[in-house]
Formats: structure tokens, sequence, C-alpha cells
């Protein structure tokens, strides 16, 4: 019963960070903030919607590229392949 909570959890908090990555990935492409590699397009933001969106990508892709993240997922070297996933994703509109 504990193990289950706790995969539960561990689901949990990456499912978050998926839609939380999502989310900032779809404001800056559709405000046009990013080029199609994910770079920005301009050194500085023009609000702060677009800096705390920026600053979400990148707290997520930092949080996909952790030792935190493996352990939580129990894999390694899996969250290059999710954020590539996620980004095909968000690039076709889904």
């Amino acid at each position: 019963m504990e193990d289950r909570g706790y995969y539960r959890l561990c689901a949990g908090i990456i499912e978050r960070a998926v839609d939380d990555y999502k989310t900032a990935l779809r404001y800056l492409l559709s405000k046009g903030i990013v080029k199609s590699d994910w770079n920005l397009k301009e050194k500085h933001f023009r609000n702060r919607h677009h800096r705390e969106a920026w600053n979400m990508k990148t707290d997520c892709e930092r949080f996909f590229l952790s030792q935190y993240f493996d352990y939580l997922s129990n894999t390694e070297e899996f969250g290059p392949t999710l954020m590539k996933r996620i980004r095909e994703d968000v690039k076709n509109g889904n």
C-alpha cells in the first residue's frame, strides 16, 4: 500500500512538470518569443509574462535533466527523450 502511494506521488510530480513545460512552450511559441529550435529570438523580454514562461521552460528542462528526475522516474537518461517528445508535440499542435 505504501509503495503505491509513493509511485503515485512520483508520477504526479513528473506529470506536473510535463504540464508546466507544455504550457510554457505553447505560450513562447504562440507569442513568437522562440525560434523553431526553441532558443530566444531576442535578447530582452517585452513583458513579465514572457520572462515567466521562459523561466518555467528552463526550470522544467533543468528538472528533466537532473538526477532527481532520474530517481523519480526510476530511469536513466529518459529526460532528454521526454523533452524532445514534448517539443515535437507542441510544434505539431498537440
